[in-house]
């Protein structure tokens, strides 16, 4: 793992300082592991010996039964840069302290008035489904690194359920890597709720064990690691929890 370096330690509120204080999170987080993939990444011996040759989507680009996209993906890497996530060169330094939300799509964030709080940070993460075109700026489109996705699967998921995690967990952990502070707004499926704030969809029905999964993803083990991250305080879950049923449901 050879991402980004350490980030300065000056912001006294820093998730960083967790890494000392909790030994939950202090033999799980690795600083610099990389987060984007660049050109670097597009070197012969480098993709066959490692990014090629163990392990499939999302984890890495071994062929599967669809085919192999290597040409694709290196032709779409090649064109890319990759500076600053943040834009931080020359004259515009790194904030001592950056703040970062991350919003998620769940039913939880209807009715909840967070709107002001969420656009008062210094960042904020939010994803949807839209087809890339020509026109992407190659200075700001970024492409994760499957080692990255590794990484959170592996330092902080149950293997044993070979469930991969979700787009808003590797949303959540890309903003733990880039910022001090971050709080997560949507996350978490709640039954008092619609399954997602923009629609009536209900929240899907759990298993006879109360567990929450479906396709490829494992929503039950997502919600308790927030729980988690929040205790450690290593992220701010803002989850409702302090409403009660009768006020929540919008």
């Amino acid at each position: 793992m050879n991402g980004n370096p350490p980030l300065p330690q000056v912001c006294p509120v820093s998730l960083r300082w967790r890494v000392k204080s909790s030994e939950w999170f202090k033999f799980r987080f690795v600083e610099d592991v990389k987060l984007f993939m660049d050109r670097e990444d597009l070197d012969d011996s480098y993709w066959n010996d490692h990014l090629g040759a163990y392990f499939e989507l999302p984890f890495g680009y071994k062929p599967d039964r669809k085919g192999d996209g290597r040409m694709v993906t290196q032709q779409l890497i090649g064109l890319l840069e990759n500076p600053d996530v943040f834009g931080f060169h020359g004259d515009r330094q790194r904030k001592p302290c950056v703040r970062c939300a991350v919003v998620g799509t769940g039913g939880v964030l209807s009715g909840s008035n967070k709107g002001a709080e969420i656009d008062a940070h210094d960042y904020v993460f939010r994803w949807c489904e839209i087809p890339l075109n020509a026109n992407v700026d190659r200075t700001t489109t970024k492409v994760v690194h499957p080692d990255f996705v590794r990484y959170v699967f592996v330092n902080y998921m149950d293997t044993s359920l070979s469930l991969r995690p979700t787009t808003g967990a590797i949303t959540v952990f890309l903003a733990i890597q880039l910022c001090d502070v971050v709080n997560i707004y949507g996350f978490g499926y709640d039954p008092r709720f619609n399954q997602h704030y923009y629609d009536h969809q209900k929240v899907p029905r759990q298993q006879a064990d109360g567990e929450i999964k479906w396709g490829y993803h494992d929503f039950s083990e997502e919600r308790r690691l927030w729980q988690r991250l929040h205790e450690e305080k290593i992220i701010t879950w803002h989850n409702r929890q302090d409403q009660s049923p009768n006020t929540a449901v919008p």
